[in-house]
């Protein structure tokens, strides 16, 4: 739905004056991308484009920024990343802008995983901002697949899509930079033969790999490339979702997988301390990567 709605928008020409985008970082940084090429097709303008964070920048400056007007140019676009790490506090600096923001600025605001909980995202919704959530549920992971491979100018055989998704899982950054790569040095036909020779060695440290290592009850493999994923910059909460999602693929191969019911209750349980207690989150995960191996 989000994606639907973000091509309607950008049909329009992004007339809001504020935006919100949450769900997968990959999609959420591709489509605030989009909203800079629209206004700016030659490239970031230094007066009229600014990148805020808001785990370092204050919600002063951000608010001063938007309500200047642009530069010899129609629009200004201010984005301002991480905006679920708002405290209560910076609630009260936006309040006055959002109730009357300004048509010569599109302000848009990115996070990750939309926490209801959170003041400031509830102000935000609130305000009447469009609000776009970006994300590829789980059933449409294949027909998102073969949507991009498509863009890219490639089609995947029934068996190299299913091989691809084995390999790297529904991590959609991973995909596009895998089907990227394909585009590039493979046929327009792409086989199993073209994905194990393109793809083939990212299993080494995936998700994937460390449900094998799991199921082979290989702890110290599977520390290993948990700690590879981290070091890489993998977001903790979706790679639970990533391992999830791998295990719900081997559950269906294979019908008498054993201990499927306390596999989901570990899935389950981790996902509970990850979103609610607070705890640190890669402590969950190892915690996590012990109670499947016992499973």
């Amino acid at each position: 739905m989000g994606e639907k709605r973000f091509n309607v928008e950008r049909e329009k020409g992004f007339p809001a004056a504020v935006y919100l985008f949450h769900g997968v970082s990959f999609l959420v940084e591709e489509a605030s991308a989009e909203v800079f090429g629209h206004f700016f097709p030659e490239g970031l303008d230094d007066f009229n484009c600014t990148v805020f964070h808001a785990t370092t920048d204050r919600a002063e400056d951000i608010v001063n920024t938007a309500g200047t007007l642009p530069f010899m140019a129609p629009r200004r676009v201010v984005l301002v990343k991480e905006a679920g790490a708002f405290k209560a506090a910076d609630k009260k600096v936006f309040e006055h802008y959002l109730g009357n923001p300004s048509p010569q600025t599109c302000l848009v605001f990115i996070t990750g995983t939309f926490d209801k909980r959170s003041a400031f995202l509830k102000l935000l919704m609130d305000s009447g901002c469009i609000s776009l959530q970006f994300s590829v549920p789980e059933t449409q992971v294949p027909l998102w697949v073969r949507q991009r491979a498509a863009n890219l100018g490639i089609r995947l055989s029934a068996d190299a899509e299913r091989l691809l998704l084995d390999l790297v899982g529904p991590d959609v950054a991973l995909i596009v930079k895998e089907l990227e790569k394909l585009s590039l040095v493979g046929p327009k036909e792409v086989g199993v033969a073209e994905v194990e020779s393109a793809v083939g060695h990212v299993r080494e440290y995936t998700p994937f790999a460390i449900v094998e290592a799991i199921r082979k009850r290989n702890a110290e493999r599977a520390l290993r490339i948990m700690k590879a994923l981290r070091e890489s910059g993998q977001d903790a909460v979706s790679l639970l979702g990533i391992i999830g999602w791998h295990y719900r693929q081997v559950l269906k191969r294979e019908a008498q997988t054993r201990g499927g019911a306390e596999i989901f209750e570990a899935l389950h349980r981790a996902d509970v301390e990850l979103k609610t207690t607070g705890k640190p989150e890669w402590i969950v995960l190892e915690t996590l990567l012990f109670r499947l191996i016992g499973a």
